[in-house]
């Protein structure tokens, strides 16, 4: 919880030096609704086992941070991974990531970025082409939360700056 505050912090901190050189040309609610479609389609893909999507959907030096806490032993006898946090950078190694995570640990059934309910996602604009979600999310064997996302605008779509997640609860075997 404390690597959430921080974080979020130092991500609200630079991102808000980024917003006072251009003046914002949409309301929240408008960033909102284009930025929300690219988390649900991520969702869509990963229940699908369509990793190449799910990479793609970060950009090319995006990272990741993904604690196991409670997970850790059973995550590194399946999958080899020692770190804690594991920190995953790149676009290829976090698509190889999210391939692991289905084929290697078995992952299946995520759930997360819900409009309301245990598993409802929050989203905080800070400026028209930045936005920071977080959500609990659920697989079918891991229960945790994802303390941030940090979404950015391209030209047509949305990608994935940067994710840190955190397991919780180890619900089934690997």
């Amino acid at each position: 919880a404390a690597m959430w505050g921080l974080a979020s912090a130092l991500v609200v901190f630079a991102c808000l030096g980024r917003s006072h050189s251009s003046e914002r040309r949409l309301p929240d609610k408008d960033v909102l609704a284009s930025q929300r479609p690219f988390s649900l389609s991520w969702r869509e893909h990963y229940n699908k086992g369509d990793v190449t999507y799910c990479g793609a959907a970060y950009l090319k030096d995006a990272a990741l941070s993904i604690t196991f806490g409670p997970a850790a032993d059973a995550v590194q006898k399946a999958a080899g991974w020692r770190e804690e946090p594991l920190v995953v950078k790149g676009q290829g190694a976090i698509t190889d990531f999210w391939n692991a995570s289905l084929a290697t640990i078995g992952l299946s059934d995520f759930q997360a970025y819900d409009n309301e309910g245990h598993y409802a996602s929050g989203a905080l604009v800070l400026d028209d082409d930045t936005v920071l979600v977080e959500s609990r999310f659920s697989f079918d064997k891991l229960r945790g939360r994802i303390l941030s996302e940090v979404w950015v605008r391209g030209t047509e779509e949305w990608k994935l700056r940067s994710s840190m997640l955190e397991v919780e609860e180890l619900v089934a075997p690997l």
